[in-house]
């Protein structure tokens, strides 16, 4: 006799085989579902041209942005030297200034004992020569003082003529100064103009960047969602297949059991029964500790942090120009540096950078079960080390192949990915 248990899973298995079987499906919902499909892919594919043309574009003005940074930092090197120019000729010409005044004193003071020894000698000429006379031994010991005088006057005047040239060459070294101060400064201000140009040239196009894209962002989202749409539309036509494949083979079951004997029912009800058709209690896993929701794992980040933003499974690939890839995990958005905790005890079979994984830790919990958390910003625990559940083992970050920080969890069984819902729930 069938025991309370097993009975209820065989009614469960009729019920599910009766709704799917009364499903009316028709050729034509088939039909409808793989013309939308069509419509969809058509969309993906035209929005995936259009995202090819928004790349373009957006290469085109990454290079061009690039070169007007480049090129501000050549004006902004070329003000700073011509700055630096600037200061020195300006300091050149203080000290030329300077050194002028300094001159034009000497030139003064040279002048004033010129006209004194001058006014000195013509006061006391007649004097000067007759003393000349007198003491002389001989004519020619007078022509040789009065030349002597002579001599006096004739190095005043070079001299003072010596200092007026070197004046004048200091002051036409400072006008060339000045006017190359003046040019350098002209030029400075050139600079500054075209600067402030590249400036403003800069912001326009770092504003049609981010127009570009936002734009880009816009076409990702319409093409996941119309990769969503044709994975929905197979799976539905799916749906419709398997139906209708059920269908058929109820309809032929029901013929078989209406040609047989009503002596024979029984005997086939019981050859269904060792065939397949019920569940007896043995084939059943009944170790509770192996399902998700039993505490057995705990959450592996604060409480707050629960909403799951790319399920486990096939999706759609926003780095893989619109591909779908198969997701190894779960992946929960968190800020940057939020806590992640060991979901179960076990030990640390890897800790560090893998990547796309980013930073990652691997810890290995028995019984062919390993858990495993990606992108991280810190790693708290090294390759062999022993954690505790609960234990903080690392902090949210984005490293690796991400779009934002977030916790991905995988977990791997036998060397094969299942689902983390399964340990951890929802």
């Amino acid at each position: 006799m069938m025991n309370k248990g097993k009975r209820l899973r065989v009614i469960l298995t009729g019920m599910i085989i009766s709704v799917l079987t009364a499903l009316p499906v028709s050729a034509d919902e088939k039909q409808e579902a793989e013309s939308r499909k069509a419509e969809y892919e058509s969309m993906k594919a035209s929005l995936e041209s259009r995202q090819k043309e928004l790349q373009g574009e957006w290469d085109d003005l990454q290079r061009y942005t690039w070169e007007i940074d480049s090129r501000l930092t050549d004006a902004s090197s070329r003000i700073y030297e011509l700055k630096s120019q600037i200061s020195d000729s300006q300091e050149q010409i203080v000290q030329l200034k300077k050194q002028l005044a300094e001159q034009e004193a000497e030139i003064d003071k040279q002048y004033h004992d010129m006209s004194l020894r001058i006014q000195f000698m013509y006061e006391r000429g007649n004097k000067q020569f007759l003393s000349a006379l007198l003491s002389a031994d001989s004519f020619s010991d007078f022509l040789n003082q009065a030349e002597y005088v002579s001599q006096i006057t004739t190095y005043d005047r070079q001299m003072l003529d010596k200092l007026q040239a070197l004046k004048e060459s200091m002051e036409a070294a400072q006008a060339e100064l000045i006017a190359g101060k003046e040019k350098l400064e002209q030029l400075k201000s050139e600079q500054e103009e075209k600067q402030t140009e590249l400036e403003k040239l800069l912001l326009d196009k770092q504003a049609e960047l981010n127009q570009v894209g936002n734009q880009m962002d816009e076409t990702d989202q319409k093409i996941y969602e119309a990769v969503s749409g044709i994975q929905e539309e197979e799976a539905y036509i799916k749906e419709i297949e398997e139906v209708e494949r059920r269908r058929k083979a109820e309809e032929a079951r029901k013929a078989r059991e209406e040609s047989i004997a009503a002596e024979q029912a029984a005997q086939q009800a019981e050859k269904q029964t060792q065939s397949g058709t019920y569940v007896e209690d043995s084939d059943i896993n009944t170790d509770e500790s192996s399902y998700a929701g039993n505490g057995t794992f705990i959450w592996p980040l604060p409480g707050q942090y629960h909403r799951r933003t790319s399920d486990f499974g096939y999706r759609y690939n926003p780095f893989g120009g619109g591909s779908v890839e198969y997701h190894c995990g779960d992946d929960y958005s968190a800020p940057m540096g939020t806590p992640i905790y060991a979901v179960a005890d076990g030990t640390v079979d890897a800790s560090g950078m893998s990547g796309t994984m980013g930073n990652r830790v691997v810890i290995y919990h028995g019984n062919g079960l390993s858990s495993v958390y990606m992108h991280a910003s810190v790693l708290l625990v090294s390759a062999g080390q022993t954690v505790k559940q609960g234990d903080l083992i690392a902090l949210v970050g984005a490293t690796g192949r991400v779009t934002a920080p977030h916790l991905h969890i995988s977990f791997r069984l036998n060397g094969e990915w299942v689902d983390p819902k399964l340990y951890i729930g929802e």
